[in-house]
């Protein structure tokens, strides 16, 4: 049975506002046949009269946010985006202040539009109103990317730049989607990183979803983006130098620990300890990622567990704790055991 209108907002627009935390009945979050006076001069005075918006989601603040345009399930929602993008001039030029969001569906198929920033793009459903609040926020604080410091620290090679930068201009362009192919090595954890530090700082962004297809990805861009929240750049870039020097002394003093205590005795002591040293460690490229993709390779390959593998780590690592930094891999490794990163991973 065709639904009409009424009967499309009330049974399914309605409830997809609930969804999202909107109460329909409560006026000061949504104004329903919202009241827009046209007034027009000369020629085109012949026009004046009222327009009524369906629905008008507000602010905390009473002032709306987004206009939503309803038409019926049987028809094509896209019948509804210029009466939804007339309501919106209309409305900022009635009550004023910032444009309002733009929606408009059948119910079935919801499209949002950030009018004069980006094209329509179709939406599983729609924002709360802290999440359209958060938008107006961004689209009224954000600086122009194109001149966006990017942070060597995080990603400093040359591609890592000209990639992170041709994204930046992209999204000025209005763009939404990327794709950034990079070999293994090349560093394309760091590069997302730097990216979404540009964006965040640029207020493009607030929140990030960062999808991974393992596990030991996970807990490597989550150290690293932990890592890096805790410090100054200045540290950072100790801690890197840092790093180098302990992969120096590896190759070229396998067992001479006072040759490392020596090579090290500029650290201030307040990071002469274990576990700063091992958040240097994490700062490499690719070494927590190995270490972990070690113990699941050899577990599902060889059928060694994860404790297994942790027992003979301990025996190299009081015999040889250079090699192989075992020093920094044992504490690491144990650490991702007692977070259940490798139960997760049961390849059984």
């Amino acid at each position: 049975m065709t639904k009409s209108e009424a009967q499309t907002r009330s049974e399914i627009i309605d409830q997809q506002l609930a969804l999202s935390g909107w109460n329909v009945n409560d006026p000061t979050q949504v104004a329903k046949e919202f009241d827009i006076l046209i007034e027009l001069a000369g020629p085109r005075a012949l026009f004046n009269g009222h327009q009524f918006s369906d629905y008008v989601l507000l602010g905390k603040d009473g002032r709306p946010l987004a206009v939503v345009e309803a038409k019926k399930s049987s028809r094509d929602a896209a019948i509804g985006r210029e009466q939804a993008k007339q309501y919106s001039y209309n409305i900022q030029k009635q009550v004023g202040g910032e444009l309002p969001f733009c929606f408009y569906t059948n119910g079935l198929e919801i499209y949002f539009w950030d009018l004069e920033n980006a094209p329509p793009r179709k939406v599983v459903g729609f924002p709360s109103r802290d999440d359209l609040e958060r938008f107006a926020y961004i689209r009224r604080n954000r600086k122009p990317l194109t001149q966006e410091f990017i942070n060597t620290s995080i990603a400093g090679r040359d591609y890592q730049i000209r990639a992170i930068r041709s994204v930046l201009e992209g999204i000025e362009q209005k763009k939404r989607n990327f794709l950034l192919v990079m070999a293994t090595g090349t560093g394309k954890t760091r590069t997302c990183i730097a990216m979404v530090d540009a964006l965040m700082r640029a207020s493009y962004a607030e929140k990030t979803l960062f999808l991974v297809d393992r596990i030991a990805l996970r807990e490597e861009v989550k150290a690293i983006y932990q890592l890096f929240a805790l410090l100054s750049s200045q540290e950072i870039d100790q801690f890197k130098s840092w790093y180098q020097a302990n992969n120096d002394i590896e190759s070229a003093c396998a067992n001479d620990t006072a040759t490392q205590l020596v090579r090290y005795a500029d650290i201030p002591a307040a990071y002469n300890d274990l576990s700063d040293r091992l958040r240097a460690k994490i700062l490499g490229e690719n070494e927590s990622k190995y270490w972990i993709t070690q113990v699941l390779d050899e577990w599902k390959e060889e059928g060694k567990s994860p404790d297994d593998f942790l027992r003979t780590l301990a025996r190299q690592t009081l015999k040889n704790p250079l090699a192989e930094a075992n020093f920094l891999k044992m504490p690491f490794l144990e650490a991702c055991r007692t977070k259940g990163v490798f139960d997760a991973a049961d390849p059984m």
